[in-house]
């Protein structure tokens, strides 16, 4: 009768030896179905500050940003994966001309943002030089001349 009790737990023992194998195996398929849907902890986050959204050419969140009370002439760090550099202070309006969306240039104008002098000519000459002629009129102004813009503007 033992031997007959102990051929019923083979399956039971084998069972309780594969579950932690199991449950790492759903728990990985989980985290990739997360992300393939734009959920969980391996999605990329949206952005949260105007710098963000403005590099992201990300219309929707600036404008949300800006109805949450986001200062559109606060400066903010912009994200390692945002520039190539990472750890750049960055004006939203700026950080705007780097995305290219006129759009979301024109909501941040809209909502007062500005650009110290200097600021503006690098940001202008920088949209001038990716062909983002728009954006270069909207912060450089009426009276700014591309032509003008050499390799020290465009950072």
């Amino acid at each position: 009768m033992s031997a007959m009790a102990d051929r019923g737990r083979g399956p039971v023992v084998m069972g309780v030896a594969a579950a932690p194998a199991l449950l790492a195996a759903l728990a990985m398929l989980a985290l990739v179905a997360g992300a393939l849907t734009g959920a969980g902890p391996l999605a990329p986050r949206p952005p949260a500050t105007l710098v963000e959204a403005g590099i992201a050419a990300d219309l929707a969140t600036t404008v949300l940003l800006l109805r949450q009370g986001h200062n559109p002439n606060l400066p903010a760090l912009a994200s390692r994966s945002s520039v190539a550099d990472g750890g750049t202070m960055m004006w939203p309006l700026e950080a705007a001309a780097f995305g290219g969306d006129v759009d979301t240039v024109r909501q941040l104008q809209q909502h007062g943002a500005r650009l110290p002098l200097e600021t503006a000519r690098a940001a202008a000459c920088f949209a001038a030089v990716k062909g983002r002629r728009e954006v270069s009129r909207l912060i450089g102004g009426e009276t700014f001349d591309p032509q003008t813009c050499s390799q020290q503007d465009v950072h």
